[in-house]
């Protein structure tokens, strides 16, 4: 599975150093993040007032990790220093 991350996320674009900290941008995996993002929004739009309980949960977890996915597409942050990989491999 982080593989498959890894080759959509690309290589990294730009690195942005704050307070000890590392934000990496990946080329491809920001415009697939922020497609993703929008389409979680979108489907958070939806109302499911009347499904079951269950189904309620389902929608729930869909959507956290449509958005975490979404973030972890996009970019990584780590401690200062560290390689891109090896912030990627910490979230994925």
């Amino acid at each position: 599975m982080s593989l498959l991350l890894r080759r959509l996320r690309g290589e990294p674009f730009l690195q942005v150093q704050s307070h000890g900290q590392t934000l990496t941008c990946y080329r491809r995996g920001l415009l697939l993040g922020l497609a993703l993002g929008v389409l979680t929004f979108m489907l958070l739009q939806l109302s499911f007032v009347s499904l079951a309980l269950p189904w309620q949960i389902a929608h729930g977890v869909l959507l956290c990790g449509g958005f975490y996915l979404a973030a972890a597409l996009m970019a990584s942050r780590a401690p200062a220093g560290l390689s891109p990989e090896l912030a990627a491999a910490r979230w994925l």
